[in-house]
């Protein structure tokens, strides 16, 4: 294990036979990632970043971090690669957990967007809000962006995208960093249930997954 403090973050490799090369690639995707993140949000992103490499060391993350989550209110939030997982964020512990053998920016970027999020949203705006601007800030290089099942764009990707018509971009980066409040009472039903609760919304959905 090999720890980096770099600007705001500091980087953590739990496999010391990780390669030089490999180390400098991951900690210039993580700069690049955060620079876009901060100049587009204007938020300087702070979360630890924990780089794995195989399948074996992310599966250990994940499953770790589910014990914790059955005994915690809030649960934290993990982002799917088709049948694997390649990137997570635990809000908890204020750590974003990248396996970079198969991980693109777009999941660095990704994971670094939920750290500027406002904590206390539901799990499943935090979802929409970040793959909402994940899209819209690798618009111009898309062959960068994660890969996704079918399901993300219709559970948080349309009802984002039709938040974003109703109130704009612009506003919705101060609201999705909790600058700015929205009344979800006067929006459609589908944008309506990003804020309702979590056993609620991911309850009506069973078999997404």
């Amino acid at each position: 294990m090999q720890e980096i403090n770099h600007h705001e973050c500091s980087i953590t490799f739990l496999n010391s036979g990780i390669t030089d090369d490999e180390m400098q690639k991951a900690v210039m995707l993580v700069d690049k990632a955060n620079k876009s993140v901060e100049e587009y949000f204007g938020i300087a992103p702070s979360f630890h970043i924990l780089i794995c490499h195989g399948k074996s060391e992310m599966e250990y993350q994940i499953i770790s971090r589910r014990d914790k989550e059955n005994a915690s209110t809030e649960p934290f939030q993990i982002v799917y690669d088709d049948t694997k997982f390649t990137a997570m964020t635990d809000y908890n512990l204020h750590e974003i957990i990248i396996r970079m053998d198969v991980a693109r920016f777009g999941h660095y970027l990704h994971e670094i967007i939920h750290s500027v999020i406002y904590r206390d949203y539901t799990k499943q705006l935090k979802e929409a809000l970040a793959w909402y601007f994940t899209l819209d800030l690798t618009e111009s290089c898309k062959y960068v962006r994660p890969s996704y099942p079918y399901w993300v764009d219709r559970i948080y990707l349309y009802p984002a995208k039709k938040l974003a018509r109703i109130v704009g971009s612009e506003f919705l980066k101060d609201f999705a960093t909790g600058r700015a409040l929205l009344y979800e009472d006067a929006f459609p039903l589908d944008v309506k249930e990003l804020f309702q609760s979590e056993d609620a919304f991911y309850g009506s959905r069973t078999g997404y997954y």
